[in-house]
């Protein structure tokens, strides 16, 4: 039992997660498959060989078909409001189909109490995924919340670290929250981008040039009125039971 999971519905910020702890234990982050090849990805054809404990991110619900679950040691969960995460999967979806509509996306994503196509590739709705990794006893689970993430970064990075047993050095612990900040991975995407060099941001130079990219802002606290009057009653009628355990 060896593998610390870094395990999120999508969308939620383990990518911000996995900067971080590369930023902390390798410093200045020159490149993003350097994120990848230390942190694997496990969706993207990740190199497993790599010393224990290995941190790796997952997408799938747990379940005991999950890859490699009888190796876990641990978890670190990240959870996010599913409203930012349907703004933000939205403009995801864009980097492979610029003519998706976001009222049509919306609804399809409230319907399905996630996104309909996450929903079968294994990390089923949002609360079916939140309720899979916090709700079973067969290993420690640390929960993190992406607002904590941006409303007490000190803390909460610090709170990271502690569970995976990683001392503390304040100097490092500063210049990782600044090397993994939204504004230091846009501009590595911008510079990736730019160069044409291989990435770990999806997407594309002119899709970058059109302000569709893959890293965005990380906004937090969003209404879905904004796209059409009483989309957020709609929202909250579909996730109550579940936004109560989060306070969202």
């Amino acid at each position: 039992m060896s593998i610390h999971w870094i395990a999120s519905y999508p969308k939620s910020g383990s990518t911000w997660v996995r900067f971080f702890l590369y930023a902390y234990s390798q410093g200045p982050i020159t490149s993003s498959l350097a994120v990848n090849d230390s942190i694997p990805d496990l969706h993207r054809n990740p190199n497993l060989n790599l010393p224990r404990p290995l941190l790796i991110k997952t997408h799938f619900a747990l379940s005991p078909s999950h890859p490699l679950i009888d190796q876990t040691d641990r978890a670190i969960y990240v959870v996010r409001n599913p409203r930012d995460i349907l703004y933000s999967a939205y403009r995801f979806l864009r980097l492979t189909n610029d003519q998706v509509d976001q009222l049509t996306y919306a609804k399809a994503f409230i319907n399905f109490r996630g996104d309909p196509a996450w929903k079968h590739m294994g990390f089923g709705s949002w609360h079916e995924h939140t309720n899979s990794w916090l709700d079973q006893k067969r290993f420690k689970v640390h929960l993190v919340q992406y607002e904590d993430l941006h409303s007490t970064p000190e803390k909460t990075f610090s709170d990271i670290l502690r569970f995976l047993d990683i001392k503390i050095d304040p100097d490092k612990l500063k210049n990782a929250i600044h090397h993994a900040s939204f504004d230091s991975m846009k501009q590595l995407e911008t510079r990736e981008k730019s160069s044409d060099k291989p990435s770990l941001f999806r997407g594309s130079q002119q899709q970058l040039n059109q302000g569709i990219r893959f890293v965005n802002s990380g906004l937090t606290g969003q209404s879905l009125n904004t796209i059409t009057p009483g989309l957020e009653q709609s929202f909250k009628d579909a996730f109550s039971n579940a936004l109560t355990r989060f306070n969202y």
